[in-house]
């Protein structure tokens, strides 16, 4: 196990060197005291943020907290953290939202899910354009050829049919 532990570790101590990793071992955390942190499982292993990282196992994304929980199992194609504490998934081209503690908000059914940074998200399926909230609560309905938000100015950009129109959509309007 100790050569196990010495192969992973050299493995991460090369990346950090810019020199060629060893592929094929498994990987994993250690701390100085060589104490295993997190055990050595995954194919990759990311850099802790805010006390987690995103990890990759059989090319599949997740995420993980300092002591080796999977807050994330990892079988998702993307993971993007947002600075809400939440995290932009995907699996086979669906997009969805996860929280903080790993409960799913927004399943992954959207061809798009556009974070605005206003506690919502512009969405598209089946080639129409919505809204959602950061809760999961529909805001505007599938029913738009286009939506996309000016951050700036704060306003929704809808399109439908060859009509454009404008709409300056202020937080406390949207359902939360």
């Amino acid at each position: 196990m100790r050569d196990v532990i010495k192969d992973a570790f050299t493995a991460i101590e090369a990346q950090y060197q810019n020199q060629e990793a060893i592929t094929g071992v498994p990987s994993g955390f250690i701390d100085l005291d060589e104490i295993i942190r997190v055990q050595p499982m995954y194919d990759s292993v990311g850099h802790f943020i805010d006390g987690s990282c995103l990890v990759t196992k059989d090319k599949l994304i997740g995420v993980i907290d300092q002591k080796g929980k999977e807050i994330i199992s990892p079988k998702y194609n993307h993971i993007i953290r947002l600075s809400n504490n939440t995290y932009k998934i995907s699996i086979n081209g669906k997009w969805g939202l996860i929280g903080e503690n790993g409960e799913l908000i927004i399943h992954p059914k959207y061809d798009l899910l556009k974070t605005t940074g206003q506690g919502y998200y512009i969405v598209k399926r089946n080639n129409l354009y919505g809204s959602i909230s950061e809760k999961g609560i529909n805001q505007i309905p599938l029913l738009y050829d286009y939506i996309d938000f000016n951050r700036e100015a704060k306003t929704l950009l809808i399109k439908e049919g060859s009509k454009e129109k404008w709409a300056l959509i202020m937080k406390t309007h949207l359902a939360n």
